[in-house]
């Protein structure tokens, strides 16, 4: 079996559980509800200690970006995403808690702006919302 090419050794979950009842509220995968999966590029870039923001990202890393998402988007890929519960042993062997397939969304959709003057602004925040 290939390794996957994308990977996070640890996912945190979104809220703490309750230290009364253990529960979570309505945080959490269950089987009877339906979700949506996002996914995107991130780029590193420095973080600016007196804004507490990341810069934003080069003219010449969203390109790059661009052409990566023209590039799989010629081939028809798409994107496989599996969440496993955290076990004892190899990974290979714990409990599959999720499955998900990720689409590339079309050019216009994804497409950065035109490139602007620098900001405070995190480049991110345009998938907000």
């Amino acid at each position: 079996m290939a390794y996957p090419h994308f990977s996070n050794a640890k996912m945190q979950p979104l809220r703490k559980p309750d230290p009364n009842t253990g529960k979570r509220g309505d945080v959490g995968v269950t089987h009877d509800r339906e979700y949506q999966v996002s996914a995107w590029f991130e780029v590193k870039t420095p973080y600016d200690e007196q804004t507490r923001k990341y810069a934003p990202m080069l003219v010449s890393q969203q390109e790059a970006i661009e052409e990566a998402l023209d590039i799989l988007r010629s081939v028809g890929a798409n994107l496989k995403v599996t969440i496993k519960e955290k076990g004892l042993g190899e990974a290979k062997h714990w409990p599959v808690g999720l499955n998900a397939k990720v689409f590339i969304n079309d050019k216009d959709k994804t497409a950065a702006p035109e490139p602007r003057q620098p900001s405070t602004g995190n480049s991110w925040d345009r998938f907000k919302g």
